[in-house]
């Protein structure tokens, strides 16, 4: 996995894990387990090096945070500081307990965006759309 990142988090006895305070049946809940997030990874690693510098922001949450700003219509800003208020959206970037920092600094979505250019955000954007089939028009 490219960016700083720890599948496996010990547990913390003083916290209780997300999982455990939120209904499985939820659509964001749903969502996260719907989508083939190795697969978005592996199609954005291409513009990353792995030996090249400071370990940047994981793919995986910041094209989460980018999906929860286009399905809610939010700026930059407004989704971060709404990430850090909700249980959902935290579990569907991957936390496993509740986090009241930012996940990282909002520049962090510019840099990524310009990292990741036009063709990237379609691979983001082509994932979007899948999530949502059209409704199908029925005829009266």
């Amino acid at each position: 996995m490219i960016g700083k990142t720890d599948k496996t988090p010990q547990l913390n006895i003083f916290k209780t894990p997300l999982k455990h305070f939120i209904k499985e049946s939820h659509k964001l809940v749903l969502l996260s387990k719907s989508i083939d997030w190795d697969s978005l990874e592996e199609r954005l690693s291409i513009y990353y090096t792995k030996d090249n510098g400071r370990p940047g922001v994981p793919i995986r949450l910041i094209s989460e945070i980018i999906m929860l700003k286009r399905i809610y219509n939010e700026s930059d800003e407004s989704v971060l500081n709404r990430w850090t208020e909700n249980p959902y959206w935290q579990y569907f970037t991957g936390e496993t307990y509740f986090n009241h920092e930012l996940p990282f600094d909002r520049t962090e979505l510019i840099k990524f965006r310009k990292r990741i250019g036009e063709e990237g955000s379609e691979e983001i954007l082509k994932l979007s759309i899948l999530l949502f089939p059209k409704k199908e028009v029925q005829e009266k």
